[in-house]
Protein backbone atom coordinates (compact mmCIF):
# COMPACT_ATOMS: atom_id res chain seq x y z
CA UNK A 1 0.00 0.00 0.00
CA UNK A 2 0.97 3.62 -0.45
CA UNK A 3 -0.07 6.85 0.79
CA UNK A 4 -2.86 7.98 -1.28
CA UNK A 5 -4.18 4.23 -2.71
CA UNK A 6 -7.99 3.99 -1.82
CA UNK A 7 -9.38 0.80 -0.62
CA UNK A 8 -11.90 -0.31 -2.93
CA UNK A 9 -12.57 -3.97 -1.95
CA UNK A 10 -11.57 -5.66 1.43
CA UNK A 11 -12.13 -9.86 1.12
CA UNK A 12 -14.48 -9.15 -1.60
CA UNK A 13 -16.71 -6.85 -0.12
CA UNK A 14 -17.13 -2.99 -0.73
CA UNK A 15 -15.69 -0.57 1.30
CA UNK A 16 -17.92 2.35 2.78
CA UNK A 17 -18.61 4.52 5.79
CA UNK A 18 -21.79 2.49 6.41
CA UNK A 19 -20.42 -0.83 6.35
CA UNK A 20 -16.69 -0.43 7.53
CA UNK A 21 -17.32 -1.00 10.81
CA UNK A 22 -19.58 -4.12 10.40
CA UNK A 23 -16.86 -5.22 8.24
CA UNK A 24 -14.39 -4.94 11.10
CA UNK A 25 -16.00 -6.34 13.38
CA UNK A 26 -16.56 -9.59 11.23
CA UNK A 27 -13.07 -9.95 9.97
CA UNK A 28 -11.26 -9.00 13.10
CA UNK A 29 -13.65 -10.48 16.12
CA UNK A 30 -15.70 -13.04 14.64
CA UNK A 31 -13.83 -14.39 11.71
CA UNK A 32 -10.24 -13.07 11.85
CA UNK A 33 -8.04 -14.60 8.55
CA UNK A 34 -4.70 -15.07 8.82
CA UNK A 35 -4.61 -12.63 5.97
CA UNK A 36 -6.76 -10.11 4.01
CA UNK A 37 -7.40 -9.32 0.12
CA UNK A 38 -7.29 -5.72 -1.07
CA UNK A 39 -8.35 -4.11 -4.37
CA UNK A 40 -6.83 -0.77 -4.12
CA UNK A 41 -6.72 2.44 -6.78
CA UNK A 42 -3.77 4.56 -6.90
CA UNK A 43 -3.77 8.56 -7.19
CA UNK A 44 -3.39 7.73 -10.83
CA UNK A 45 -6.26 5.77 -11.24
CA UNK A 46 -4.87 2.52 -11.59
CA UNK A 47 -6.20 -0.24 -9.94
CA UNK A 48 -4.80 -3.73 -7.93
CA UNK A 49 -5.23 -6.09 -5.60
CA UNK A 50 -2.92 -6.77 -2.70
CA UNK A 51 -2.60 -9.67 0.14
CA UNK A 52 -1.50 -8.67 2.67
CA UNK A 53 -1.10 -11.03 6.13
CA UNK A 54 -2.40 -10.15 8.94
CA UNK A 55 -0.20 -10.52 12.43
CA UNK A 56 -1.36 -13.34 14.47
CA UNK A 57 -1.04 -13.57 18.49
CA UNK A 58 -1.63 -16.26 20.64
CA UNK A 59 -4.04 -15.00 23.36
CA UNK A 60 -4.81 -16.47 26.70
CA UNK A 61 -7.29 -20.03 26.00
CA UNK A 62 -10.11 -19.29 27.95
CA UNK A 63 -12.45 -22.51 29.39
CA UNK A 64 -15.75 -22.80 28.32
CA UNK A 65 -18.09 -24.26 31.88
CA UNK A 66 -20.88 -25.06 29.54
CA UNK A 67 -19.45 -27.31 27.30
CA UNK A 68 -18.91 -29.87 29.78
CA UNK A 69 -16.13 -31.81 27.23
CA UNK A 70 -13.85 -28.85 27.44
CA UNK A 71 -14.07 -28.10 31.37
CA UNK A 72 -11.04 -28.48 33.47
CA UNK A 73 -12.40 -27.71 36.61
CA UNK A 74 -8.77 -28.71 38.36
CA UNK A 75 -6.97 -25.90 36.25
CA UNK A 76 -10.34 -23.30 37.35
CA UNK A 77 -9.09 -23.93 40.92
CA UNK A 78 -5.21 -24.04 40.33
CA UNK A 79 -5.68 -20.70 38.69
CA UNK A 80 -8.05 -19.45 41.96
CA UNK A 81 -6.10 -21.11 44.37
CA UNK A 82 -2.69 -18.78 42.47
CA UNK A 83 -4.65 -15.79 42.45
CA UNK A 84 -5.76 -16.00 46.79
CA UNK A 85 -1.61 -16.93 47.20
CA UNK A 86 -0.68 -14.00 45.31
CA UNK A 87 -3.36 -11.20 46.89
CA UNK A 88 -3.02 -12.62 50.76
CA UNK A 89 -1.84 -10.14 53.27
CA UNK A 90 1.48 -10.83 54.52
CA UNK A 91 4.55 -9.09 56.73
CA UNK A 92 8.28 -9.70 57.30
CA UNK A 93 9.46 -8.30 60.77
CA UNK A 94 13.08 -6.66 60.61
CA UNK A 95 14.01 -5.44 63.97
CA UNK A 96 12.31 -2.90 65.40
CA UNK A 97 10.49 -2.93 61.57
CA UNK A 98 7.78 -4.02 60.22
CA UNK A 99 6.83 -4.92 56.33
CA UNK A 100 3.10 -5.63 56.03
CA UNK A 101 1.98 -6.33 52.07
CA UNK A 102 -1.51 -5.59 51.92
CA UNK A 103 -2.47 -6.40 47.89
CA UNK A 104 -6.43 -5.69 49.01
CA UNK A 105 -8.63 -3.88 51.34
CA UNK A 106 -10.22 -7.11 51.65
CA UNK A 107 -10.12 -8.01 55.79
CA UNK A 108 -12.00 -9.03 58.52
CA UNK A 109 -12.17 -6.57 61.34
CA UNK A 110 -10.95 -9.44 63.59
CA UNK A 111 -7.61 -10.45 60.86
CA UNK A 112 -6.93 -6.30 61.21
CA UNK A 113 -6.89 -6.96 64.53
CA UNK A 114 -4.30 -9.62 64.55
CA UNK A 115 -2.26 -7.70 62.04
CA UNK A 116 -1.85 -4.42 63.90
CA UNK A 117 -1.53 -6.90 67.08
CA UNK A 118 2.17 -8.21 65.26
CA UNK A 119 2.45 -4.52 64.41
CA UNK A 120 2.31 -2.70 67.80
CA UNK A 121 5.77 -4.91 68.81
CA UNK A 122 7.65 -2.75 66.23
CA UNK A 123 8.51 0.76 66.19
CA UNK A 124 8.13 1.19 62.85
CA UNK A 125 5.69 -0.34 60.49
CA UNK A 126 5.90 -0.06 56.01
CA UNK A 127 2.66 -0.79 54.78
CA UNK A 128 3.18 -1.70 50.99
CA UNK A 129 -0.25 -0.89 49.35
CA UNK A 130 0.88 -2.05 45.58
CA UNK A 131 -1.31 -4.10 43.59
CA UNK A 132 -0.13 -7.43 42.87
CA UNK A 133 -1.22 -9.02 39.67
CA UNK A 134 -3.13 -12.01 39.93
CA UNK A 135 -3.49 -12.87 36.06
Amino acid sequence: MHPGDEVLQYNGYTVDRDGLWKMNYYFNQLAPRPGSQLRLRNLNGAEREVKVDAKVRKERVMLNLADSEGLDLWQIIREGENSDHLLRQRYIELGDVMIWKMPEFDMTDDAVDNMFGFARKHESLILDLRATRAD
